[in-house]
């Protein structure tokens, strides 16, 4: 790599881009947005095919978020200082695999809710995870991420409109096998990512936060976080409960 290169630039040490880095980080991300397109979706009328309630429901998926923020941040940081971030990503989407191939055999409250709750430790990483490799990309070789991204949401609209068809052919039951495969493409194509060792800056641990995030000292700052949080909370009752009373209306089938 010359020394114009965007790492030599900004002083990180200098690495040999791997091949197809592009390529593999847009299939990564692509794997990993296609399971997140069933779950938002379809994830809810299966819940209902079990004859859950709507509290039942609305607590399924609910609960689980409580746990993926920590979750996230945790194994994040731990895989920053790991020798490379890829083992990570790697156990993270193989538990994934394995936690949704148990919706298979878990039909009750909850049995459901606990595979949820497990399922949140090691699905809610897996984005942080991904975005560091392709931010690392574009820090030392001066990768395209909007592309390497875009292709992530091409493939999560292309699974949503698949998932629809297939769910109407197949019936709700067919949900956990949708996830169950999505996640088991997910873990070969992270055994397949460019390995990059540690980042150059590494994520800071939740009990540093506090201390070293002086953007959490801005109000203006918070106040943006908090308008943010209350506009993806309006998506709680849609994603929840929109599939559901799509497929009970006249328009089931459009």
């Amino acid at each position: 790599m010359s020394n114009d290169s965007p790492a030599a630039a900004e002083g990180e040490p200098v690495f040999a881009k791997p091949a197809a880095f592009e390529l593999r980080m847009a299939l990564l991300f692509s794997a990993q947005f296609a399971p997140n397109a069933i779950a938002v979706a379809y994830f809810p009328l299966w819940l209902k095919d079990l004859a859950f309630s709507p509290e039942q429901i609305a607590f399924v998926l609910a609960a689980p978020l409580f746990l993926r923020v920590p979750a996230s941040a945790l194994i994040s940081a731990y895989a920053d200082r790991a020798r490379d971030r890829v083992p990570v990503l790697v156990a993270v989407a193989f538990g994934s695999a394995a936690l949704s191939a148990g919706f298979f055999f878990s039909t009750g409250y909850g049995a459901v809710l606990a595979l949820a709750l497990l399922l949140a430790l090691v699905w809610g990483p897996q984005t942080p995870l991904v975005d560091s490799l392709a931010l690392s990309g574009v820090r030392r070789f001066g990768s395209n991420y909007n592309l390497m991204r875009g292709t992530g949401s091409v493939a999560f609209l292309s699974a949503n409109v698949a998932g629809g068809y297939i769910v109407a052919a197949a019936g709700p039951q067919i949900v956990p096998a949708l996830l169950a495969g999505g996640f088991a493409v997910f873990t070969v194509l992270a055994l397949a990512a460019p390995r990059l060792g540690r980042p150059r800056k590494q994520a800071i641990l939740p009990g540093q936060a506090l201390g070293e995030a002086s953007m959490l000292k801005d109000k203006g700052f918070v106040l943006f976080v908090v308008a943010g949080a209350v506009i993806m909370s309006s998506h709680a009752h849609f994603y929840t409960f929109g599939s559901i009373y799509w497929r009970s209306s006249a328009s089931a089938r459009t």
